[in-house]
C-alpha cells in the first residue's frame, strides 16, 4: 500500500506601515500577527477481520439458496473461526463420495477507519480430485438475504474466479458470502482416494472512496494487493515480478534453487510471516539489486533464510538499501557469509540471529551495513572469511550497536582491501577478537581503520601498523598484548588501567 506524505505549511501575514519624518526625528511602526497552532496530519488505518462460520443443524443463521440443499434452509454456527489467530483449515472433509456438498460462510469485516476493497485469493496445491468437484460463492446483502443467483462452477476454475471477484467494504461495515461447493454426482471410480487442497487468503487494499483536498478519490485506484506466497510457488519468479510498494507475504515454507532478486524496485516488503525460506542456488540466496539510475530498497522481516552447503551469502545488496527486521539468517559455506554488502549497499540488521558455520556473519565488501542488536555466532575456521564482522574494497563500512557475538576463528576484520569498522556497543569474543591486515602492495591507497566507542571484547589484539585504532572506552581482555602495547590506541581524551590482564578504557 502506498504511503502518501502530506504537508502543511502556513505562513503568518503581517502588516508593514512606516513613515519617515523629518531629519532627527524616530522612526515608528505598526505590527500585526496571527498564529494558528495544532496543526496535524492523522494518518488512517486499514485493518480487516474474517470469520469462517461453519454448517449447524439449526440456529438463528439460516439461509435458503435455490439450487443446493434441496431449497431446503441450511444453518451456521454462532460461534466462528477467526482467521486471524486460529490457523486450523476452514475446510478438512474426509470420506467424500459423488453427489455430497457443504457450505461456509465467510464474513470480512472492515475494522480500520479507511474504505478498502477485497479479494479472496486461492492457490491450489492439490489437484487430482479438481475435476470432479464444483463451488459457487453467494453473496449476502447488509439485511442477511441471499443477494444473487447460484451457479454450479466447475473447481477448475476457481483460482481464476476467485481473482476476479472484488468487494468494495466501507470503515466500519461488513460482508458476507457463503462458500458452496461439492462432488458431482457424476464422478466415477477413477476419483477414488484423490485429494484436492488450496490455500486460501483475503486480501486488503485501499478503495477509492475518500476524497484528497483536491476532491479527488482517485489518487489510490492502483492501490495492489499483498502478494501471498506459498511452497508451490517459484519464489525466483515472484520476486523477480514484484514492483514498486509491493508487499509479500509467507503464509508457509518456502525453498528455491534459482535466484531470488528483487531489482530495481523500491519499498517492496516481504513479510515472512515466521516462516522459512530455504534456498540452495550456489549464489546469493537472497539479493535485492539498483542501478546508478534507480537505487533499489527492501525490507525483509520476522522469518529465516537458509542458504544451502555452496550457497555462500545469505542475504545481499548492492546499489540498494536493505532492511532486516526480526529475521534468523543461516550460512554453511566455508568461504560465504550471512550478510554481503557491495557497492552502493546499505544493510540494516535490526534484532537479526546470524548462525555461520566456517564462513562468516557479515562482510561490507565496498557498502555499508549496520547492526542493531542481534546475536551472531560463528563457529568453524576455513579461512579470513572465519569471523562475524569484516570490512573491505576500501569504501566498506561496519557500524555496530548492542551486538551480542562469538566467534571461532576471527572478530572484527578488516581485509587487506580496507574499510572502516564502528563499534559502539555490545559483547564480543573471539581467538582474535580485533584484526587488521592491509596490504598496500596490493592496494595502495587503502585506509584500514578501527573506531571503538564502547562495549566488551575478548580475544587477541592483531592490527598492524599500516591501520589505525583509536579506543575512547570499553573493556579488553585476553589481547595478548602488554599495557604499554595497548596504550598506542587509547584515543585522545581517554585513559586505560589494567586489573589481572583487563584493560578498560575511559572517556576523561
Amino acid at each position: 500500500m502506498k504511503n502518501t506524505k502530506k504537508s502543511l505549511f502556513l505562513s503568518g501575514a503581517s502588516l508593514v506601515l512606516s513613515a519617515a519624518l523629518l531629519a532627527g526625528s524616530t522612526f515608528a511602526w505598526f505590527t500585526d500577527s496571527v498564529t494558528n497552532t495544532g496543526n496535524q496530519v492523522q494518518a488512517g488505518t486499514l485493518s480487516i477481520d474474517a470469520v469462517a462460520y461453519d454448517l449447524a443443524k439449526s440456529g438463528e443463521n439460516g439461509f435458503t439458496i435455490e439450487g443446493v440443499n434441496g431449497g431446503e434452509t441450511f444453518y451456521f454456527e454462532e460461534k466462528g473461526q477467526d482467521l486471524k489467530t486460529e490457523k486450523d483449515p476452514i475446510i478438512s472433509e474426509e470420506n467424500w463420495e459423488p453427489g455430497v456438498s457443504s457450505a461456509k460462510l465467510l464474513q470480512v469485516t472492515n475494522s480500520g477507519t479507511l474504505a478498502t476493497k477485497i479479494k479472496v485469493d486461492f492457490t491450489v496445491l492439490e489437484n487430482d480430485l479438481t475435476n470432479a468437484l464444483w463451488f459457487d460463492f453467494v453473496q449476502v446483502d447488509e439485511n442477511g438475504q441471499i443477494s444473487g443467483k447460484f451457479t454450479r462452477r466447475p473447481m477448475s476454475t476457481l483460482e481464476t474466479f476467485a481473482d476476479n471477484l472484488e468487494l468494495p467494504l466501507s470503515a466500519d461495515k461488513s460482508v458476507q458470502f457463503i462458500l458452496v461447493y461439492g462432488m458431482n454426482e457424476e464422478a466415477g471410480n477413477e476419483y477414488q482416494g484423490k485429494s484436492f487442497a488450496a490455500d486460501v487468503s483475503i486480501l486488503a487494499a485501499q478503495y477509492t472512496e475518500e476524497t484528497d483536498g483536491f476532491d479527488s478519490n482517485q489518487y489510490d485506484k492502483d492501490a495492489a494487493y499483498d502478494t501471498v506466497v506459498s511452497g508451490k510457488d517459484d519464489l525466483s519468479t515472484v520476486f523477480a515480478n514484484a514492483q514498486d510498494e509491493e508487499r509479500i507475504i509467507f503464509n508457509e515454507n518456502v525453498s528455491s534453487e534459482n535466484n531470488v532478486d528483487i531489482r530495481n524496485r523500491e519499498n517492496v516488503v516481504v513479510d515472512f510471516n515466521q516462516n522459512t525460506a530455504e534456498i540452495d542456488n550456489n549464489n546469493i540466496a537472497m539479493r535485492v539489486i539498483g542501478s546508478a539510475e534507480k537505487k533499489a530498497s527492501a525490507t525483509f522481516a520476522d522469518g529465516t533464510i537458509k542458504a544451502g552447503q555452496g550457497t555462500y551469502c545469505t542475504v545481499g545488496a548492492s546499489n540498494a538499501d536493505l532492511t532486516l527486521n526480526n529475521m534468523s539468517l543461516y550460512n554453511e559455506t566455508a568461504w560465504g557469509n550471512s550478510v554481503k554488502s557491495f557497492a552502493g549497499g546499505v544493510i540494516t540488521l535490526n534484532n537479526v540471529t546470524s548462525t555461520s558455520v566456517n564462513g562468516g556473519a557479515m562482510e561490507a565488501a565496498g557498502g555499508t551495513i549496520n547492526v542493531n542488536g542481534g546475536t551472531f555466532t560463528q563457529t568453524g575456521k576455513y579461512d579470513w572469511n572465519s569471523c562475524f564482522g569484516a570490512v573491505s574494497s576500501g569504501t566498506g563500512t561496519l557500524n555496530v550497536r548492542d551486538m551480542q557475538a562469538t566467534g571461532d576463528s576471527y572478530g572484527f576484520y578488516i581485509f587487506s582491501s580496507g574499510g572502516t569498522i564502528n563499534i559502539y556497543s555490545g559483547t564480543f569474543t573471539a581467538g582474535t577478537v580485533l584484526k587488521a591486515d592491509l596490504d598496500l602492495g596490493t592496494y595502495p591507497t587503502a585506509q584500514g581503520i578501527i573506531n571503538i566507542y564502547g562495549g566488551s571484547f575478548d580475544g587477541k589484539i592483531a592490527v598492524n601498523d599500516k591501520c589505525t585504532m583509536n579506543v575512547e572506552a570499553g573493556t579488553f581482555a585476553n589481547t595478548g598484548l602488554t599495557l604499554e602495547q595497548f596504550q598506542k590506541y587509547v584515543a585522545e581524551g581517554s585513559s586505560v588501567s589494567e586489573n589481572n590482564g583487563t584493560f578498560a578504557v575511559v572517556k576523561n
